[in-house]
């Protein structure tokens, strides 16, 4: 990724869990942070560099979030094809399922990818702040010690309400305030453990105009900014190059309406070609 600016972190860091307005727990169930939605993204290949022998990528990602009565269920999917000048081209499908208390004590996920149409993953399991129970595709069943967990773990759907919250903070603020948003996230994708996730909050920006009639603009007025991240695996924030970057235009209410992914060797553009809000749960 280069850029190591972007992790030169402030000695003011955001308080995990607490509305600073407030000093309040942060509340998990507030549509203000996170809409639930579906929204429906064309990938397309920004760049490549040549020894990728890269020629092409294209597809789709479609994620959904949607709020249940004690805690956020996700699902997400994408179809990308990726064609190259000196071998056959591979069709990569991933389907992924995720629920998240809003305790933030409870994380369920499942994910099932395919290459070419054959699985050749399948990892699902459990996790609390502190530790992950696994079963992999081969059903060997992996308990990540629980020191490798750091107290400060959270899951994705709390990041995304944190950096809902963070960027309104910053609409809000007036004169100095930190632009430095860190956290450590387990997401259940792989067996590796947690990420760090090390964001930095740029300007106020609108979304990318598009005259799609499956977009609901009226969620796209929710305030903007512009968020470079650089995601490394947990303890790796050492290394000169985290394991991907991205830059993306993230509402107050948790819509991603654009957003650039940079791998080592390759970038994708992902455009919001499809968005509509779901209704909120109605509990007792």
């Amino acid at each position: 990724l280069g850029g190591l600016c972007i992790l030169l972190w402030g000695n003011e860091i955001f308080t995990p869990h607490l509305d600073r307005a407030t000093d309040t727990p942060l509340t998990l169930t507030d549509p203000t942070y996170q809409i639930p939605h579906k929204a429906l993204y064309k990938v397309s290949l920004f760049s490549a560099k040549s020894s990728s022998q890269l020629t092409n990528v294209s597809g789709d990602i479609y994620y959904e979030v949607t709020q249940g009565c004690e805690g956020w269920v996700s699902n997400h999917s994408f179809q990308i094809l990726y064609e190259y000048t000196d071998a056959p081209a591979v069709n990569i499908r991933a389907n992924s399922s995720y629920y998240e208390s809003f305790d933030g004590q409870d994380f369920h996920f499942a994910e099932t990818r395919r290459r070419n149409g054959d699985i050749y993953e399948q990892i699902s399991g459990h996790a609390t702040p502190d530790q992950a129970f696994y079963r992999t595709s081969d059903q060997s069943s992996i308990n990540k010690d629980p020191a490798s967990f750091p107290e400060s773990v959270i899951f994705p759907i709390r990041h995304g309400i944190e950096l809902s919250k963070f960027i309104e903070l910053q609409n809000t603020a007036h004169g100095e305030s930190t632009k430095f948003f860190r956290r450590v996230v387990f997401d259940g994708s792989d067996t590796h453990g947690p990420l760090e996730v090390n964001a930095f909050i740029g300007d106020v920006v609108t979304a990318p105009k598009n005259v799609s009639n499956k977009i609901d603009h009226t969620i796209l007025t929710s305030p903007a900014r512009h968020i470079r991240m650089a995601i490394f695996a947990y303890k790796e924030t050492q290394k000169s190059l985290p394991h991907y970057e991205m830059e993306i235009t993230m509402h107050q209410n948790g819509v991603v309406s654009a957003a650039k992914v940079q791998y080592e060797d390759f970038a994708i553009n992902q455009q919001l070609i499809a968005l509509e809000s779901l209704p909120l749960a109605i509990c007792e």
